[in-house]
């Protein structure tokens, strides 16, 4: 089992270091064009539009980029919000526009497990709806 979970490990980090030259630009048009109501927070499907793709979008989002660029993810409990401190130590949120403020106050580090696992992603959903968020953005990605 060691040397099964040693190989994953080795290939996540054989693929980040691959694809760590996607500019962030690129990604954030793709994972734009690859947001909608089924990668959308449930809570927040009432306030999901066209115009504001972003909103309920950040913990799927947040897993996204970690994947791709590594460093760590917070939480803001205040916001009830994710978003992504990378490996050189910028903060990239891709989702803060769905808040008519900035996001203020204590940010908490928390791990993929927390939020792929919790008992509130299981309810919520989270790991589906990451899962469709990853396979459409890889597909955009590919296509260009």
């Amino acid at each position: 089992m060691v040397d099964t979970v040693a190989n994953k490990l080795q290939i996540a980090n054989f693929i980040r270091s691959m694809t760590q030259t996607i500019p962030i630009r690129v990604l954030q048009k793709a994972v734009k064009q690859a947001w909608d109501e089924a990668t959308c927070y449930p809570g927040d499907l009432s306030r999901w539009s066209k115009n504001l793709p972003e909103t309920g979008q950040c913990a799927v989002t947040a897993l996204l980029i970690n994947d791709i660029y590594g460093g760590e993810i917070v939480f803001n409990q205040a916001f009830d919000h994710f978003w992504n401190i990378l490996p050189n130590g910028r903060e990239l949120d891709l989702t803060k526009g769905q808040f008519n403020r900035k996001v203020t106050g204590e940010k908490v580090p928390v791990t993929r497990d927390a939020i792929l696992h919790s008992a509130a992603a299981k309810l919520f959903k989270t790991n589906s709806r990451y899962r469709l968020l990853k396979k459409r953005v890889d597909s955009l990605l590919s296509n260009d």
